[in-house]
């Protein structure tokens, strides 16, 4: 009785192990399924790197010219910006609002580019700026910026880092199968391109097929 017991008991948790394998696996997969206008493109096949990112962040400013060397020395890196819900209650929100608000009138990315190396303090006149600067409606970015599903876009971002173990900022899920916790100093191009070509040899548990 007592090995039957046992048994179950064992064969119960690796299904629950298989399961949260599985969930992440099929997580990953889903975050680099980025739609047009909402990642760094590249071939298609290159590989995707998806990058958990708060605007106010130090360590992701300073990761950001690195990354954007590593995807030119590269040349087959897709990358996916997905700005979290910020601790950073003013300015922190308002850039990862903005650049979902600048996404609704197709510059996504050209706002994630100027909001991360943006030298200003970030408040009310940066979305001048950025509407200015990218040619934007800026009477619709400021609706925008208060629909609540701009809100829900951060926050479910943030939830997605927390499922998949992050701890830090910026949060780096390289190749559908390598998440990588950036503590302390952030790596260099030589060091990014190193852990990219690592995640590239890692066989993925599971096989998906973009569409």
């Amino acid at each position: 009785m007592l090995f039957r017991i046992v048994l179950i008991s064992s064969a119960l948790l690796a299904a629950y192990f298989l399961y949260q394998s599985t969930m992440q696996s099929y997580l990953k997969f889903n975050l680099s399924r980025a739609p047009a206008g909402y990642a760094i493109e590249a071939d298609k096949d290159a590989t995707p790197v998806v990058e958990f990112i708060d605007y106010t962040c130090d360590t992701c400013r300073k990761l950001h010219p690195a990354l954007m060397q590593a995807m030119r020395e590269d040349g087959h890196i897709r990358l996916i910006p997905l700005p979290v819900q910020s601790r950073n209650k003013t300015s922190g929100m308002l850039a990862g609002k903005l650049v979902y608000a600048a996404g609704r009138q197709g510059r996504f990315i050209d706002a994630h580019m100027m909001l991360i190396e943006y030298q200003d303090v970030i408040n009310d006149k940066t979305i001048t700026d950025v509407a200015l600067a990218l040619k934007l409606d800026e009477q619709r970015l400021r609706q925008d910026l208060n629909d609540p599903k701009i809100e829900q876009n951060l926050y479910n971002n943030l939830k997605s880092h927390h499922d998949l173990g992050g701890t830090h900022l910026p949060l780096l899920v390289l190749n559908n199968n390598m998440v990588v916790n950036i503590t302390g100093e952030a790596p260099d191009t030589k060091g990014l391109l190193e852990l990219i070509e690592k995640a590239r040899s890692i066989k993925t548990p599971l096989t998906f097929k973009r569409p």
